[in-house]
């Protein structure tokens, strides 16, 4: 056998070796769990949103070849009271926002807000902000500054129900635990760090050339994250978000 081949045939090797042993991170979208997969293992670090926004699904999972041999999990609740001083406190009672994330509206009368268009679920914008339409009334969406919300299924689309699932904000006078669409990136790790939520880059690897800083706040108990991003471009991207599962494959 030819020196050439022998080198094409252990570097195959290694490589194989390599993706069999040594695993990838994964991010679920269930609330902030965490897996690490490779070729022949697979490990689950659960944190995922409960029924009630008071609960996180937390435990370990273990798999050999896709096939599951060990799952130790529980249902985790707490009190955390209604003050947005305490520590990772699910709610801020001083946001001018009319919902706040994950509240149920299914009885709520939203004649007063104004539907935009979107797929999978309902989106509103605030009265004081007057949507955008194409020419004809057609394509309604919210204008630059603006307070939205959507509203769809949750924790699954597939469970049903009218949950506040994301709030994009973009107008810099709103701010939510103190922090607006305008702060930096100092401030807005001592504000969310101060009422107890973790604060992560958004990126798994390094931040796009075009963006500033990209962060994520985290309400362990909440079943939230708070985002801002800032892109050299000038644009900020401030928004709460829920997120939500898709365990049927639903296309919109």
């Amino acid at each position: 056998m030819k020196k050439r081949t022998k080198i094409i045939i252990i570097s195959a090797v290694a490589v194989l070796l390599a993706a069999a042993l040594f695993p990838v991170k994964l991010r679920y979208k269930d609330g902030g769990s965490v897996g690490y997969k490779s070729l022949v293992y697979e490990v689950i670090k659960l944190n995922a949103l409960g029924e009630l926004p008071n609960e996180r699904i937390v435990g370990t999972v273990i798999k050999l070849f896709g096939n599951e041999i060990y799952r130790n999990e529980e249902t985790v609740k707490g009190d955390y009271g209604d003050t947005a001083d305490q520590p990772g406190s699910p709610r801020d009672e001083d946001a001018s926002l009319r919902f706040w994330i994950l509240d149920d509206i299914s009885g709520v009368d939203t004649s007063g807000l104004q539907a935009t268009e979107m797929f999978g679920g309902d989106r509103y914008v605030e009265d004081k902000y007057p949507v955008v339409t194409d020419e004809g009334g057609y394509n309604r969406r919210p204008p630059e500054v603006a307070v939205s919300y959507t509203v769809t299924a949750w924790p699954d689309y597939a469970d049903g129900g009218r949950y506040v699932t994301r709030i994009d904000i973009s107008d810099p006078g709103v701010s939510v635990f103190g922090v607006t669409m305008n702060s930096d990136e100092e401030e807005f790790k001592r504000e969310m760090e101060r009422r107890g939520l973790t604060v992560q880059s958004f990126f798994d690897d390094e931040e796009p050339e075009n963006f500033w800083f990209a962060l994520r706040a985290v309400s362990e108990i909440g079943g939230y994250e708070i985002c801002l991003h800032k892109l050299k471009t000038g644009e900020a991207h401030f928004y709460i978000n829920a997120p939500v599962s898709n365990r049927d494959g639903i296309v919109f």
